[in-house]
């Protein structure tokens, strides 16, 4: 086989079966009394399965803190599922509710035996009614895995839903030299990576397997300072008298007429005492308005500053 030189993640290793296509393989290990999460993972493994009778929760842990994934494998006899429907009910139940005991999350891959063992022709309709009656009863909440030999997927093939677990028993006779197309994860005959003193058998993953990973901590996102953007204080303008706000039109001063300018409140009434007219001009009304009597002088007084009205006098030139 042609050396891998494919990277993977956390060091898992190539498990491919034949050469070097476009795919590469990852493998897990299925065991009765599987080693520890750090051995596992130290041989170069993703994953482990564990039959749910013999499993604690604090195996569970042990395996998710070491960094690999966890599926749990159903099994009550070799031949149980030959009690097809009501085996199957029963048996589906059961094995949901040990998933749960565990706290596995929904999706975690579930593979129970189907066909461990050499089923014949007449024996396939027993396994069907019995795979159909126990994946009904994990109510959706785990991805089943029908574990079976090649003949038996061959048989079966679609009727069941799930991901098939095919073992290496009588593949035409020689063990180990097909692999079914609906097969998703393979056990082979012998292992390609070396766990010391564990007894355990090796699985290709072919396709993607839902095993239960340890929940990764989010990563804080760091946000930028928060920038308070102080609007000054907006100032309600000085409105200016009743009088002035209305429209006024441009005032034509006679050109006989001779004004005095005036800056003050004491020469304004003068020159309203003399009979002179006396005009102001304003931003309201952007023009000259003539001031009428003294009452309307004081109130132009009362504008204050900083838009106090200038009292001013116009000549005729200084209009046109």
């Amino acid at each position: 086989m042609t050396p891998c030189t494919y990277v993977f993640p956390e060091g898992w290793h190539c498990l491919m079966l034949e050469g070097h296509g476009g795919d590469h393989a990852y493998g897990v290990i299925d065991a009765l009394y599987p080693p520890s999460g750090s051995e596992i993972k130290a041989a170069g493994y993703a994953g482990v399965l564990t039959y749910l009778r013999a499993t604690t929760k604090a195996q569970v842990e042990d395996y998710l803190s070491s960094g690999i994934g966890w599926g749990g494998i159903f099994e009550a006899a070799a031949t149980r599922p030959l009690g097809g429907a009501p085996a199957g009910t029963e048996d589906g139940t059961t094995a949901k509710e040990q998933m749960l005991a565990l706290g596995a999350p929904s999706g975690t891959y579930l593979p129970f035996a189907l066909a461990d063992f050499q089923p014949g022709a007449v024996q396939i309709s027993a396994l069907i009614e019995y795979g159909r009656a126990l994946i009904a009863a994990l109510d959706g909440l785990f991805t089943p895995g029908p574990y079976a030999t090649n003949y038996a997927i061959q048989q079966i093939g679609s009727q069941l839903s799930g991901l098939y677990w095919q073992n290496a028993m009588d593949d035409n006779g020689v063990s180990g030299s097909e692999i079914n197309g609906l097969t998703a994860l393979y056990q082979r005959v012998r292992p390609v990576l070396t766990i010391p003193g564990a007894s355990y058998d090796e699985d290709v993953v072919l396709k993607p397997i839902p095993l239960w990973y340890a929940a990764k901590a989010p990563v804080p996102t760091v946000l930028p300072p928060k920038v308070t953007v102080t609007k000054p204080p907006v100032q309600a303008p000085v409105r200016a008298p009743t009088y002035l706000r209305a429209p006024t039109p441009r005032v034509r001063v006679p050109r006989s007429a001779v004004f005095v300018p005036t800056t003050t409140l004491d020469e304004a009434l003068t020159a309203l005492q003399n009979g002179q007219k006396v005009y102001v001009w304003t931003v309201a009304t952007n023009a000259p308005v003539q001031i009428m009597s003294a009452d309307q002088l004081r109130q132009l007084e009362r504008v204050g500053e900083p838009n106090a009205p200038q009292f001013v006098t116009y000549t005729a030139r200084s209009l046109t």
